[in-house]
C-alpha cells in the first residue's frame, strides 16, 4: 500500500468487510525530516493523509490542512479507533456558536485519553497556526492504534 508502512513480517491486506479475517493494521512511519518554507514534513503529512483515507475511506476534494480543520474527519478516524469516543451526532454537528472547536477539543480529549502524549491544541488545527504539530499528533496515533490489539481498527469488519 503506498505511502503506509506495516509492521515488519506483515504483509498488506485490503481493508473492509472480509468474511473472518482481521484486516492489516497501517502504521504511519517517519516522516523524512525535510521540511518546507513552512516547517511541514511533506512525506510525513502525506504518510498521515493516507492513514486516515485507509480509515475513514473518504479523499480529499481539497489540500491536507482544510480536509481535517473542521475536525469531522479526524472524529471519524478516532470514532474508527475506538467507538463512540466522539459521540456520533458531534462528527457532522454545524450547530452551536462553534460546532467545529467543539468537535475538535472533543477530538483532542479522546486523542489525549487513547494515549497520545504530545496533543495539539484546538487553534492549531481550527486556525491552521501549527499543522506540523498536528500532523505529528496524528502519527503517534496511529503507532498507537496499529499496536492496540483492542483497537476496532484490529477486529473484522
Amino acid at each position: 500500500m503506498p505511502g503506509v508502512e506495516l509492521q515488519p513480517g506483515q504483509a498488506p491486506e485490503p481493508h473492509g468487510k472480509q468474511a473472518g479475517r482481521k484486516t492489516a493494521i497501517p502504521k504511519v512511519g517517519k516522516g523524512s525530516g525535510i521540511l518546507d518554507e513552512h516547517g511541514k514534513d511533506l512525506e510525513l503529512e502525506h504518510k498521515v493523509l493516507q492513514w486516515i483515507m485507509t480509515i475513514v475511506h473518504e479523499k480529499p476534494t481539497t489540500d491536507y490542512d482544510r480536509f481535517i480543520q473542521d475536525g469531522s474527519i479526524l472524529s471519524k478516524v478516532m470514532t474508527s479507533i475506538v467507538f463512540n469516543s466522539v459521540p456520533l451526532e458531534q462528527v457532522d454537528d454545524n450547530w452551536g456558536v462553534n460546532p467545529a472547536m467543539d468537535r475538535v477539543k472533543v477530538v483532542i480529549r479522546e486523542i489525549r485519553r487513547y494515549g497520545v502524549v504530545d496533543v495539539f491544541e484546538p487553534e492549531d488545527l481550527i486556525e491552521l497556526k501549527n499543522i506540523p504539530r498536528v500532523t505529528k499528533c496524528l502519527a503517534q496515533l496511529s503507532k498507537l492504534a496499529a499496536s492496540d490489539k483492542d483497537s476496532l481498527l484490529s477486529t473484522t469488519s
